[in-house]
């Protein structure tokens, strides 16, 4: 039996474009070095290792992808994304890193937070990754490439950041209800651990 959407959950699916949403282009899909700003993903490839553009005022932009996590795998499957939640959580307190926004979309994940150096980066990050690799894959090596990470500004930049990340979010609505459709795991499971919540 499906279980009952929590209230968050019924404002996601109250949004019109929930069913007709496509991935939200930002920037050429990642791959632009923003005047600077951004390192890691599609642009460390080929190219050797320098020091990450980070602050510790503006927020940060991170994205981790797998093509490796699809399946029993993908950082949606029910036991998987309540890992992802429990562990996250408990580094953004640990590491005392500032959570804007959070999207799941199975292969990849996006995360927009603020940290207060860059040690506090680095310990997150390597927790973090390290964790879910661990937990999922029992070794290392789920992640295609280096963390991406940009560097934005308060304000518009902010904004239409925040908003990638929420079309990203109901796009991983829209997995979730598709394979509910055929696995008796994810009906039973339902939506919950979809939406980002400190409840």
């Amino acid at each position: 039996m499906l279980l009952g959407p929590s209230p968050a959950l019924q404002l996601w699916l109250s949004i019109k474009e929930l069913h007709m949403a496509k991935h939200f282009s930002f920037g050429g899909d990642l791959k632009h070095d923003f005047n600077g700003t951004s390192y890691g993903g599609e642009l460390s490839k080929g190219k050797r290792r320098s020091q990450r553009p980070l602050s510790n005022f503006e927020p940060i932009h991170l994205v981790l992808k797998s093509n490796k996590a699809f399946g029993r795998r993908s950082l949606l499957h029910p036991a998987n994304r309540k890992m992802l939640l429990k562990y996250t959580r408990r580094f953004v307190f640990r590491f005392k890193v500032r959570l804007y926004s959070f999207a799941n979309v199975g292969n990849h994940i996006h995360i927009l937070i603020h940290v207060p150096d860059r040690k506090a980066y680095v310990s997150f990050i390597s927790a973090l990754t390290g964790t879910i690799s661990k937990m999922i894959f029992k070794s290392a090596g789920m992640w295609d490439l280096r963390p991406f990470t940009r560097v934005t500004s308060m304000g518009r930049g902010f904004g239409i950041v925040r908003k990638y990340i929420e079309r990203n979010v109901e796009q991983g609505l829209m997995v979730v209800e598709s394979i509910m459709k055929k696995d008796p795991l994810w009906r039973r499971a339902g939506f919950d651990s979809v939406i980002w919540s400190w409840g």
